[in-house]
């Protein structure tokens, strides 16, 4: 059932007691119908009428029709709390200044492949017609970017949070800082999000992350850390010599460790556990990264064709990246031995993403369809609030006697 009520469109998780609701009006009205012809038989019967008058008032059908009303209103009010109304896709948040958390984001080159040219909404005209981007649109870390202010931030108003970046190596951008417009213009500077090196590593943006929540530990809040990656690990791949593999599963162990103090040091606090969110970006298709100068036009080769990254290698030089799901999943076992782990994949299908609740399915650790933002409580407080007002006006109502002297005038 859905009830349109201006631009907000309800629903309900139990229809079943909208359906049936007359049966407690109905109730209500029998209760009142019953209750009136008893106690006017009672009055009729009763012997000392001047004792009736100065404990009772008259009973009048306008006053029984009121309260009948009011009580049928106040059934109906709970029967609709019981049926838990919801608006459906609606943005659910955190409340302020209860999480830590920290953004880490890939600024390596694969990171500007443009998995989501076409899937990426593209800003809107003042006409409301799509505005067809030119130049470079849809990269992995414009989607990153999109995903942290749009649905993190928005998930998450008035908390702290920080921002690391990261190649091979790790940057700190920012501090803990609950200042939105200063984490979101630091978000879209290309020349603060960045990182030293090349290649790319998320345990260093991990253990980064780490470092930055337990240097400002707030031991009321709960700690978490989004890592946005496309699975590439640069000591991992097969070109890599073994020594470089074991200095990497080293640094990864000791980075796991301080997770672990991490934990501790929440659970010691009486607060929840850290929670590790890994967030893969890109396709499952090979891709390159497109080259464009800084006022969007595409670089191109000798040949007039546009180029692709590295710059200047031949055809059969140029890189190509996908994402390497394997990797993500191997990061999200082990870093969730020691806390809570997730890893969420940024689909190429955009709905999806969109109707995703970053409260209820990554943050809180639940899983649902769609985010609901529940309004059960509006009519349950109405109700009890009428319930107490009839209450009140019974206790409170004067006799006859009573409403005669009031109505004398005064010596």
């Amino acid at each position: 059932m859905q009830i349109q009520i201006g631009e907000h469109l309800i629903e309900f998780d139990y229809e079943v007691y909208l359906r049936y609701f007359w049966v407690g009006v109905l109730f209500v009205v029998a209760c009142r119908v019953l209750g009136y012809f008893a106690l006017k038989s009672l009055r009729e019967d009763y012997s000392k009428r001047q004792n009736l008058e100065r404990t009772t008032r008259a009973l009048k059908w306008t006053g029984v029709a009121v309260s009948t009303c009011l009580w049928s209103v106040a059934a109906t009010l709970l029967a609709v709390a019981a049926a838990e109304p919801f608006e459906p896709n609606q943005p659910i948040v955190v409340p302020a200044g209860t999480i830590s958390y920290v953004m880490a984001f890939d600024v390596s080159p694969s990171a500007e492949a443009e998995d989501y040219r076409d899937s990426l909404p593209p800003p809107r005209l003042p006409d409301g017609s799509a505005n067809q981007p030119i130049g470079p649109w849809g990269s992995r870390l414009q989607v990153a970017r999109w995903l942290a202010f749009n649905k993190i931030m928005k998930a998450m108003p008035g908390n702290k949070k920080g921002i690391v970046a990261y190649t091979a190596d790790a940057r700190v951008v920012s501090l803990l800082r609950d200042d939105d417009q200063v984490i979101n213009d630091l978000l879209n500077n290309d020349e603060a999000l960045t990182a030293p090196g090349g290649g790319s590593d998320p345990s260093d943006a991990l253990r980064a992350a780490i470092q930055i929540l337990r240097k400002q530990y707030d031991e009321s809040k709960q700690q978490m850390i989004f890592v946005f990656t496309d699975g590439g690990v640069s000591d991992l791949e097969e070109k890599t010599s073994q020594d470089d593999k074991d200095v990497w599963e080293r640094d990864f162990q000791r980075t796991l460790k301080e997770l672990a103090a991490l934990k501790e040091q929440a659970l010691r606090s009486g607060v929840k556990p850290p929670k590790v969110v890994l967030i893969g970006v890109g396709g499952d298709q090979e891709v390159m990264v497109p080259l464009y100068y800084t006022d969007g036009e595409r670089v191109r080769n000798e040949k007039g064709e546009p180029d692709f990254f590295p710059f200047g290698a031949p055809a059969d030089k140029k890189e190509k990246t996908k994402l390497v799901e394997a990797n993500i999943v191997m990061l999200k076992d082990r870093i969730g031995a020691v806390v809570d782990c997730q890893y969420l994949r940024v689909s190429q299908n955009w709905q999806e993403n969109e109707q995703l609740s970053w409260v209820k399915d990554v943050i809180g650790g639940q899983k649902s369809a769609v985010g609901k933002r529940y309004l059960t409580a509006y009519p349950l407080y109405a109700a009890m609030a009428l319930i107490l007002l009839l209450f009140a006006r019974g206790l409170f109502r004067s006799s006859d006697a009573i409403a005669r002297r009031r109505m004398l005038p005064s010596n």
